[in-house]
């Protein structure tokens, strides 16, 4: 989850405001911006619900209908890192 913390660092600092730092993100970023699918992202998702993120943010492509039913947990997708930002911030 580290190209989201950088992207989400420097949009924080460009616009003054701040990034919630309970919000997860996974997913790798394309020159144009585009967010790109990623293994393991089961794996990622439950891991930050472990460790109380809310919300999480994956990849579109990596979207499942399984995510909307977890209950008391918020799982969306972003098929751009601004959508990406829109939602972290």
């Amino acid at each position: 989850m580290g190209w989201s913390r950088h992207c989400h660092g420097i949009f924080s600092s460009r616009t003054h405001t701040p990034v919630c730092p309970r919000v997860a993100i996974t997913g790798e970023v394309s020159i144009r911006g585009n967010v790109r699918a990623v293994g393991g992202t089961v794996a990622k998702v439950a891991a930050a619900r472990q460790a109380g993120a809310v919300p999480v943010i994956i990849p579109v492509p990596n979207w499942w209908e399984r995510f909307r039913t977890v209950a008391g947990f918020q799982v969306t997708s972003a098929g751009h890192i601004l959508e990406a930002c829109d939602q972290a911030l």
